[in-house]
């Protein structure tokens, strides 16, 4: 038996075959989520917020009525912090992993509904983002909760803890094209005079991109990021053939997330003032920014998938 610890070969990522150990990374970027999410459901500003959503969704409008806006806001603040418990001490017991990541998938699976059932949802006034740019990502963080539960039970439907398992990597798929929906909708949402307009706060306070403001100006920024996002998108459908696209555009979409999370510290309105401080942040931009976290993860999750290096502790008869 051959260790390939030196080796450094691309490889598409959801054909290969390894240690899962990088799955990590998702466990501890939802829990960030579910844990800052969870918080945010005892403030009133929150339970304001979230009102349209629970109002006009089939699944869970009930909750308004038993419980009232903000005792609604309570219940589901109560259930995204057991999922992040359940999370949690998924990094140690197995029942926990694969009961963590089904109740995140639920989560997301019920909150992609409000895409059909709220009102308005493409719409965004002057200066802030429609609700469907919020809910999108919602794709990337339902297909992370995914790849948890497959590598949280076997074949043989016995539990295990998802990172400390291994075997196919074949569940990866799901955040590849989770990814790419999510490129394609951003990159052409670019190429409006409206999203130019959203983003150009963002742009504007960067350290790392304010110059695209001064060189291109606002619309033409927003053709230069649109290009980029969708040149990331072609890269990640393309690395569902290729091996060296399959690490590239993981590796475009991971520098994506690490820029956008900067926005955290350099755009003012991040914080919600109003809502009582810490857990709160504002729903445009810094809830919509938050999401990044899971799509950082699960970019990285392609890209050490991508390439064949002692972190997959793949080893060769």
């Amino acid at each position: 038996m051959t260790t390939l610890t030196n080796q450094i070969r691309f490889q598409i990522a959801e054909r290969s075959a390894g240690s899962f150990n990088f799955l990590a990374l998702l466990r501890w970027a939802l829990v960030i989520i579910f844990l800052w999410f969870g918080g945010m459901k005892f403030t009133a500003y929150e339970a304001a917020g979230i009102a349209p959503f629970i109002e006009h969704s089939p699944l869970i409008s009930w909750l308004h009525a038993l419980f009232g806006v903000q005792g609604a806001s309570y219940v589901l603040g109560v259930i995204e912090l057991s999922t992040a418990a359940a999370l949690i001490l998924g990094a140690f017991q197995p029942i926990f992993s694969a009961l963590g990541a089904a109740m995140s998938t639920v989560t997301y699976l019920i909150t992609l509904t409000f895409l059909l059932s709220t009102p308005g949802v493409t719409e965004g006034t002057a200066g802030s983002l429609p609700p469907a740019h919020f809910l999108l990502k919602d794709f990337v963080l339902l297909a992370a909760s995914l790849s948890l539960l497959f590598a949280s039970v076997t074949n043989q439907f016995l539990f295990q803890i998802a990172e400390r398992s291994a075997g196919s990597f074949k569940f990866l798929a799901l955040l590849r094209w989770a990814l790419v929906i999510i490129f394609v909708w951003f990159g052409v949402y670019k190429f409006t005079a409206d999203e130019a307009g959203r983003i150009a706060v963002f742009i504007e306070h960067s350290p790392i991109m304010s110059w695209l403001h001064p060189l291109f100006g606002v619309q033409g920024e927003s053709y230069v990021l649109g290009v980029i996002e969708l040149s990331t998108a072609a890269a990640l459908i393309l690395g569902a053939f290729q091996p060296i696209l399959s690490a590239l555009g993981a590796a475009m979409s991971a520098a994506t997330y690490l820029i956008t999370l900067t926005f955290f510290l350099s755009t003012p309105g991040v914080a919600a003032a109003t809502a009582g401080g810490f857990p709160a942040i504002s729903s445009a931009p810094g809830q919509f920014l938050l999401k990044d976290l899971v799509l950082l993860a699960a970019s990285l999750c392609l890209l050490f998938a991508s390439v064949r290096g002692p972190w997959l502790n793949v080893q060769k008869s």
